[in-house]
């Protein structure tokens, strides 16, 4: 084998080495970036029922029936947004709320 075909094996060798080697850190990068970017609104949304829930709640208790109410009209409501590609009609989160010893109410 010729000196320059050794060579031009070597390079096509260590180029495909540096784009795995990019490649996985771009993966790794953008998994992150991904992650993050679901998880923020959902530690929002997290507080947000929270403090729904809070005002729904009185010395008896939490008013789960009002609470029910609550959401079955916004899951009744219909809208249109247009989210890139999807569009999204209606509501479709739901919550679960428990009493101290995780009994869903």
């Amino acid at each position: 084998m010729s000196t320059s075909a050794r060579i031009l094996i070597a390079f096509v060798f260590l180029l495909f080495g540096g784009l795995v080697y990019l490649a996985r850190n771009l993966t790794v990068r953008v998994e992150r970036q991904y992650m993050e970017a679901a998880e923020e609104p959902m530690v929002d949304a997290a507080y947000l029922f929270a403090s729904l829930v809070d005002q729904f709640t009185d010395d008896r208790g939490i008013q789960v029936d009002a609470l029910r109410e609550s959401f079955a009209r916004a899951h009744e409501r219909r809208f249109s947004a247009k989210i890139y590609n999807f569009e999204k009609t209606k509501v479709k989160m739901h919550l679960y709320v428990t009493d101290a010893h995780g009994i869903v109410l």
